[in-house]
């Protein structure tokens, strides 16, 4: 007669292989998703898309990125076109497999309120300060 041990282990087997499959889903443990600037990612078959949420603290590192009409000055102004070549070599690169970079293409650039990521870190406080952890100033 079998044991109750070997009984039970039987059973789980059972119910583990005859339940639904599992899911999963990705949780940001390092409170990322607070950031002042926030640079989103796509990697697709024929292009590689980067959305940025940009800080207004931020705006002069991707200064490159404006158009003429957001800045009161544009003297001695690179075009649109250098610019983005500046943008994909020096800022923000995206290299081929042969070390080669791709050149950026602006899409749509307007001011947006910030897209709202609840995270795990979100209401959180630093212990010595009080502020909230990973906020931007202002």
């Amino acid at each position: 007669m079998p044991s109750v041990r070997s009984s039970l282990i039987f059973l789980f087997v059972i119910y583990f292989s005859l339940s639904s499959s599992a899911k999963a889903d990705w949780i940001n443990l390092s409170g990322a998703e607070n950031a002042p600037t926030i640079a989103e990612i796509y990697i697709l078959d024929n292009h590689v898309r980067l959305v940025l949420e940009v800080y207004i603290g931020d705006i002069p590192t991707f200064n490159d990125l404006l158009p003429d009409a957001f800045l009161k000055e544009t003297v001695n102004r690179p075009s649109l076109a250098e610019r983005l070549k500046i943008f994909s070599s020096e800022t923000f690169r995206f290299l081929t497999p042969d070390g080669m970079p791709l050149q950026a293409e602006l899409q749509v650039i307007e001011p947006r309120l910030r897209i709202d990521r609840t995270g795990p870190f979100r209401f959180m406080r630093n212990p010595l300060s009080g502020r909230l952890v990973n906020q931007p100033d202002g």
